[in-house]
């Protein structure tokens, strides 16, 4: 027997738990129905804040610490500054559009156990998180953390906010901004809890004023989940004050774009300002993450074929810094793979709290710990319509471990990557694998077929 295979006999086993489990319940659970709650620890007696910052269409070419277009000057001064304060992941996995990840960020559970395989674009009732899932406030509860909400929601129809889950959708205390999309930046609908109102404050602005408002009011421990419409089209000039550029040319659509990027970040800068400002005896650990990757009409960075809703590497290899006391050597850079979904436990972990072993995630605190280790074994995406539980119409899934990706599309059939020393992908791999390839190939054929659409 080769030293893979007991590796990945434990893994298929692993797999199988987690496939055979219904959305929502817990792999193992014989007693009809997970305990939900957590349970706080002794260990961690006084747990910290909990700040995730969510940019929207935000890829990591644009994300001047990444460093992929060195030619060109940061647009992201602040976002880089956080990772100089923190931990760079460059091998971080989200989904290549926003309510998919959003559903995975949120529950710790891979978006299709929701039946969101795709962007949720009208009110449908299977387009929503189901009123059974469990969200990381509700995880955190046992703990006394106040949560709260803010910015764009995009997991449900507004019609699901204001009636059956009035602004406690997933658990949240209050919910505070644009329920979807917004289609002007300078005026647009806003949700605050059960009610909504007009608003013509400019959106990324509106996001972070609710957030130091909030700091104002939500008791400690707290949870303030902060999602920006922003850099999500519709391609709009930002207040020049904001961005520092003076626009001339608005049908420039790329450096518009650029004043977007650089209105977020002098917003987000401003948050950060906020949350280190308050007196607090307890400490605040950051976790800044995109949901997909850029718009492909905007990319800095060369890739024609990927890029949002693209299963290359540009559109779900997302940028991902986390803050916190646990890291031992700020400014350093991790190659580690972790996914959406590892934000739930990690941050549960950091807060004491045991969740209950619903969760597809894991923990990454150990690679806060230590920058070389090596996170998950592998991690996941998929892409898939339409919503809910098929038959579908098409669905592309993937999955990667440190070197090699495995992507199955139902048109195109699987293709084996090498991501080895590509920054993006070139070419699939030619049939048949050998050595590494073959192996990996196995690997990640068994992590397909027990995850994703059924």
């Amino acid at each position: 027997m080769s030293s893979a295979q007991p590796r990945r006999l434990a893994m298929a086993a692993a797999l199988c738990a987690l496939a055979c489990s219904p959305p929502g319940d817990s792999a193992g659970n014989d007693d009809g129905g997970p305990e939900h709650t957590g349970e706080a620890t002794a260990s961690n007696p006084r747990p910290g804040n909990l700040l995730i910052l969510v940019a929207d269409d935000l890829g990591t070419d644009w994300v001047g610490v990444y460093g992929e277009t060195p030619e060109l000057p940061s647009a992201t001064p602040r976002i880089d500054a956080l990772a100089s304060q923190g931990l760079l992941f460059r091998h971080a996995w989200a989904y290549p559009v926003c309510s998919t990840a959003r559903a995975a960020l949120l529950t710790g559970q891979h978006a299709f156990r929701s039946g969101l395989g795709k962007a949720i674009n009208g009110e449908l009732p299977e387009e929503q998180v189901p009123p059974s899932a469990r969200g990381l406030p509700e995880i955190l509860a046992s703990a006394g953390y106040s949560s709260a909400a803010l910015g764009k929601w995009h997991l449900g129809p507004p019609g699901e906010l204001t009636a059956r889950h009035p602004s406690l959708a997933l658990g949240f205390d209050t919910h505070r901004g644009a329920y979807s999309n917004v289609h002007d930046y300078y005026a647009w609908t806003k949700i605050i809890d059960d009610e909504s109102l007009w608003s013509t404050t400019y959106a990324t602005t509106d996001t972070a004023n609710d957030v130091v408002a909030q700091l104002g009011q939500l008791p400690e421990p707290w949870l303030l989940y902060v999602a920006f419409n922003a850099t999500h089209s519709p391609i709009q000039v930002p207040p020049a004050e904001l961005s520092g550029l003076d626009i001339v040319d608005e049908e420039d659509t790329t450096l518009v774009f650029e004043a977007m990027v650089r209105a977020l970040d002098t917003e987000l800068g401003r948050i950060i300002d906020a949350v280190d400002a308050r007196s607090s005896s307890r400490d605040t650990h950051i976790v800044f993450l995109g949901d997909n990757g850029t718009m492909p009409w905007v990319m800095r960075a060369p890739d024609p074929d990927g890029g949002k809703f693209s299963m290359r590497e540009s559109g779900i290899a997302v940028p991902f810094i986390v803050r916190s006391p646990a890291i031992t050597a700020p400014g350093s850079t991790t190659d580690a793979l972790v996914s959406v979904v590892d934000v739930v436990p990690t941050l549960a972990e950091l807060a004491g709290v045991q969740p209950a072993s619903e969760l597809d995630g894991r923990s990454f605190v150990d690679v806060l710990a230590d920058p070389l280790l090596p996170g998950s074994e592998w991690v996941y995406s998929h892409y898939y319509s339409p919503n809910d539980k098929g038959p579908y119409e098409w669905y592309r899934e993937a999955a990667r471990e440190a070197r090699f990706k495995l992507l199955r599309d139902q048109e195109e059939g699987e293709q084996l990557w090498d991501l080895q020393d590509l920054q993006h992908e070139a070419e699939p791999l030619s049939q048949p694998f050998t050595g590494e390839a073959a192996a990996a190939h196995a690997e990640l054929s068994e992590v397909l077929d027990a995850l994703g659409p059924q």
